[in-house]
């Protein structure tokens, strides 16, 4: 079964005010670990919605090579989840 979750309130480690647009949302890019925690899920699930489809495709930070999310995605995602009924 898959769940779509609905991020409460974010740790405040990930809502910095440097790291926060005017709505309050976290902004620029998210690694792995960060953005599995914020979602309430494991980093293998994570890695597992975005395979089949289910979550934003991962972005590679140019020179440095690690892996990340950009947030503006994963609010993309968030809001269409919210908005798409679930069966």
């Amino acid at each position: 079964m898959h769940h779509t979750p609905t991020p409460k309130t974010a740790p405040q480690a990930y809502l910095d005010p440097f790291f926060t647009g005017h709505d309050g949302l976290p902004m620029g890019f998210a690694r792995p670990k960060a953005l599995a925690r914020y979602l309430g899920i494991s980093v293998p699930t994570l890695y597992r919605w975005e395979r089949e489809g289910l979550f934003p495709k991962r972005n590679k930070m140019p020179g440095v090579g690690c892996t990340v999310w950009r947030w503006s995605d994963v609010h993309a995602w968030t809001d269409a989840s919210v908005q798409t009924p679930q069966p």
